[in-house]
């Protein structure tokens, strides 16, 4: 029984490790789904030459965005910060319709 105790405080404290991580670090995953975001905007904006011509980068950050967006909802963390945050997701909302999906 003492040894069933000790193991779901240890695995208690592994998921508030987690969660705090998922909370905090960096600005939190929230923040990390904002500038994966922006970074794919600010490309499109400024580098679309380079976008057309490496075409799956924007499948890398999808992916991105599909994994840290699992995790926020994992994590059943709220955004913290303002309505509207994160920005919604810049890029092709259906990079399978356009032949251009790599996740497979």
């Amino acid at each position: 029984m003492l040894r069933g105790l000790l193991k779901r405080r240890a695995e208690t404290k592994r998921l508030e490790a987690l969660l705090g991580v998922v909370n905090r670090v960096s600005g939190g995953v929230y923040k990390r789904i904002d500038e994966n975001r922006e970074l794919l905007a600010v490309l499109q904006r400024d580098c679309p030459a380079f976008l057309a011509k490496h075409w799956w980068v924007e499948g890398w950050l999808a992916r991105q965005d599909d994994f840290l967006t699992a995790l926020a909802e994992a994590s059943s963390i709220p955004p913290h910060w303002h309505p509207g945050y994160p920005r919604p997701w810049p890029g092709c909302a259906d990079l399978i319709a356009r032949g251009r999906d790599d996740r497979a």
